[in-house]
């Protein structure tokens, strides 16, 4: 609960300060790091101080994560068939459950507890090679491919705000 009303209110505004894109690679990097270090640190997973922070911490990267990859998927949206387009985006994000489940149980079920942290950190190491390396449209540039390359009809001119 704290985390997500932190999120909410902080998370919008903490994104739009730094960036979708900076956002995105200190969420995906910070949760890499944190599941990649929970993987190393097995001999003390009994440790309740551990299990908290490693909690709190992945969940606010995380927050992080969600709040930041909205606006690109926004941006990468075009307008004339924005609503479709973004539900299948924010769709797409939901595989991580099933693919989360199954790769629970082909490691910590066959007795590699460890790989499943790993496995995420490489995962979000993904993310952030990619934030790196792919350029994503930036703000209002699906408004103007829209009004600039789209034929117009004949009739009253479409109002632009």
């Amino acid at each position: 609960m704290i985390s997500g009303a932190l999120g909410l209110i902080l998370g919008g505004w903490f994104i739009d300060k730094i960036g979708s894109r900076k956002g995105l690679i200190i969420g995906a990097g910070g949760g890499a790091t944190m599941l990649l270090a929970m993987g190393f640190a097995q001999p003390l997973w009994s440790q309740s101080w551990l299990l908290i922070s490693f909690t709190v911490i992945v969940d606010i990267f995380a927050l992080l994560y969600i709040i930041a990859i909205i606006p690109i998927c926004m941006r990468m949206c075009s307008p004339v068939v924005a609503a479709t387009q973004f539900t299948i985006y924010m769709a797409v994000g939901n595989f991580g459950r099933p693919i989360g489940a199954w790769l629970a149980t082909e490691t910590a079920g066959n007795g590699y507890p460890q790989w499943l942290y790993w496995s995420g950190a490489i995962a979000w190491m993904c993310v952030v090679f990619l934030m790196l390396t792919v350029l994503f449209p930036r703000r209002g540039e699906a408004v103007a491919e829209i009004i600039h390359e789209q034929p117009q009809a004949e009739g009253i001119p479409a109002k632009v705000d």
